[in-house]
């Protein structure tokens, strides 16, 4: 009887010590980089980071607060063809920012990509173009609805489905780009 509690306790203590280490292991919440720094996005293996401003149409920032907030950056072509698909979660990140270095109608569709995401659309001068609501495409489908705004974009910012508004993303609203975060 000694023997097995004596084993219960060591697995108990095995597991609360793999536990700790493992949640240790997570990636921090990022925070701005200093100008001119890069780092690449802890848990995102192969893609950068972005740091970014939301403003109303009245000019004001992130709800009166002068925000930056952090996502993951999309800015080749297998990147963005990659995106969120096979992700359950963003981690610390507010989104991921899909840029282009000159306006795009490149289409969006949720192929592979298991949480229902929110998607604006903005001009490369930031101007807000476009927004909607994206379900998950079921894989048995053969082909997933597409999105994409009326009018040509440069940046497309993704987030869980409902969290536009929370960033300040609304009707006349701009977003800014300020460069990487960092941990």
């Amino acid at each position: 009887m000694a023997r097995t509690k004596r084993a219960a306790l060591a697995v108990l203590a095995l597991g609360v010590a793999a536990f700790l280490v493992t949640g240790a292991n997570l990636p921090p919440d990022p925070y701005l980089v200093p100008a001119g720094r890069l780092t690449p996005a802890p848990g995102y293996p192969g893609f950068d980071e972005e740091a970014f401003t939301v403003t109303s149409a009245t000019g004001v920032v992130d709800g009166g607060h002068q925000r930056a907030y952090c996502a993951v950056l999309a800015a080749t072509t297998a990147q963005q063809n990659r995106g969120l698909m096979g992700r359950r979660r963003l981690g610390p990140y507010q989104g991921m920012l899909f840029a282009w270095s000159a306006p795009t109608s490149t289409y969006f569709y949720m192929k592979d990509t298991p949480m229902p995401l929110s998607i604006a659309w903005f001009s490369g001068s930031g101007t807000l173009v476009g927004r909607a609501d994206m379900a998950p495409c079921p894989p048995s489908a053969r082909s997933c609805p597409l999105y994409r705004p009326a009018a040509a974009y440069q940046y497309a910012l993704e987030v869980p489905r409902g969290g536009l508004a929370a960033l300040g993303v609304a009707a006349g609203s701009t977003l800014s780009t300020m460069g990487p975060c960092i941990p």
